[in-house]
């Protein structure tokens, strides 16, 4: 990559340029072949095999790259593509890395502790999973990501859990299904964002499609975390170990209401849509404040934390996971992950190779319930072999925007589907950048939690079902007037 300002060979370049189409177009069955041939390495790797995710997908990179190379594409011309991408999506990765200073400055401060201690001091088996999911809503919707809320929040309910005897997948399926609710719905969400931009709608309009499926499910996800808890609630808490907890918790941490700064810092400023990296370090500088101050933390101590992470030891064993992490290294399998499946990305879209495969897809369907699964059906697609929720978010709204407009389906229609098989999706397939975030945050393998993670793969189902038995539907007609019917009601209107 060349940098900024930089010249060689007598050219300045100023950015990195995205690489140009070289006009080699893929068949639909060799596209498909490079694909499944990416998806099958993975799948042997990770459940047959048990290899470590970041090496399975870097051989299902290699594999893609000589599949590529056989079809003609040159190196150099493979490696602009995965450049491009990694470029484009830097400001992402820079978030990810940096959640790991937060989680070390926030622990040292006792903010996290302090969370966890008057958590366990209110908070009772039976409301723990409820009241996790809903106040997991709350922050996602307030601040507009899932990361950030599992990072913070999702880690106090994680410690909160274990110290009530939950088993940690189904916390950590709570945690993740309250996450992404506020990502998928919250209009300071990116992702909420880049849907309709994608799909060629409105914001609103987005959110408006989007409402009609994801309120039942998340009634649905509620009323079973409320059985979880009822269910639980026996035969959980040990009120023995609880007790001990909080004591270690008084024990080693000066636990005031200054230590909750930090976290009020980086939540206000993100509700201001202050720049996530500024919101994150400013809550990192908090942090690096009050624990010098309140938890007598040295200087060195402290750039130890935040690269390093928190350490502690002769604590409660339920506490020593939970403590004991954070800092910039920590993230760093995670990021290695990230930009393997980035640099996939950027070969799958600028090779042609997703193009090809939806343009068959679409050929043929002339109905809304069928076209609605094939595009929930092809964001999930792109969200595997790419790991990346935002390339099936822009492909799929890209490719499929003029077959929605064929069948006279409403935009908004479009991009809440892409949200239903990206935002939601990526973070239950092991590979891809929100899953493998999650179970760095929370501890927790992918594979575990998903059953728990309600959200993310009943709300495309319920959306397929609702579009098989006409429902939930917004159309347009050929003078571009909006139509949709209530859910109970057989006579469409306009509405706009």
């Amino acid at each position: 990559m060349k940098e900024k300002g930089k010249s060689t060979d007598n050219e300045t370049i100023n950015e990195v340029i995205e690489p140009q189409y070289d006009g080699k177009k893929p068949s639909f069955g060799y596209s498909l072949l490079v694909c499944l041939s990416f998806l099958v390495i993975v799948c042997i790797g990770l459940i047959i095999l048990k290899i470590d995710t970041v090496i399975t997908a870097l051989s299902g990179l290699f594999v893609v790259v000589a599949l590529s190379m056989i079809k003609g594409h040159k190196f150099a011309s493979l490696e602009k593509m995965m450049i491009y991408n990694i470029w484009r999506t830097m400001p992402a990765m820079l978030i990810l890395i940096s959640v790991g200073a937060v989680v070390g400055s926030w622990i040292s401060a006792g903010t996290i502790p302090a969370l966890i201690y008057y958590g366990l001091k209110f908070i009772t088996p039976a409301i723990f999973l409820p009241a996790g999911l809903i106040l997991c809503s709350i922050m996602s919707l307030a601040v507009g990501t899932s990361w950030g809320t599992a990072s913070t929040l999702g880690i106090v309910f994680m410690g909160i859990g274990a110290s009530l005897g939950i088993p940690a997948p189904i916390t950590a399926g709570m945690v993740v299904s309250g996450a992404l609710f506020g990502d998928k719905m919250s209009p300071i969400s990116d992702s909420t964002n880049l849907a309709p931009i994608g799909a060629g709608t409105d914001l609103y309009s987005h959110i408006h499609a989007m409402v009609k499926t994801t309120a039942p499910t998340y009634i649905i996800t509620l009323l079973f975390f409320i059985f979880m808890g009822i269910k639980l609630r026996s035969t959980s808490a040990n009120m023995e170990t609880i007790n001990q907890i909080i004591n270690d918790l008084s024990n080693n941490f000066n636990l005031n209401i200054i230590t909750f700064l930090p976290v009020l810092i980086t939540m206000v400023l993100s509700v201001k849509k202050v720049h996530p990296l500024i919101a994150m370090y400013s809550g990192v500088v908090a942090g690096s404040i009050i624990s010098m101050i309140f938890q007598g933390t040295t200087l060195a101590g402290i750039f130890t934390h935040l690269n390093y992470g928190f350490s502690i030891e002769g604590v409660n064993d339920l506490l020593m996971p939970i403590l004991n992490r954070g800092g910039l290294q920590s993230m760093m399998w995670t990021a290695s992950l990230a930009i393997i499946v980035i640099s996939l990305a950027g070969i799958l879209q600028g090779a042609g190779y997703l193009n090809a495969i939806v343009k068959v897809i679409t050929k043929n369907i002339d109905k809304p319930a069928p076209m609605i699964t094939a595009a929930i059906v092809t964001a999930m697609f792109i969200t595997m072999v790419t790991g990346d929720s935002y390339s099936a978010i822009l492909l799929t709204g890209t490719l499929f925007v003029g077959a929605f407009d064929r069948i006279g389906l409403d935009r908004s229609i479009l991009s809440r589907c892409t949200e239903e098989g990206g935002t939601l999706f990526v973070a239950i397939v092991p590979w891809a950048t929100s899953g493998a975030y999650f179970t760095a945050i929370l501890g927790v393998p992918t594979l575990e939690y998903l059953p728990f993670t309600i959200l993310a793969w009943l709300n495309p189902i319920i959306s397929i079902l609702f579009a098989s038995a006409g429902k939930a539907l917004i159309f347009r007609d050929k003078e571009g007037n909006k139509i949709e019917k209530g859910f109970f009601s057989k006579a469409p209107k306009v509405v706009d």
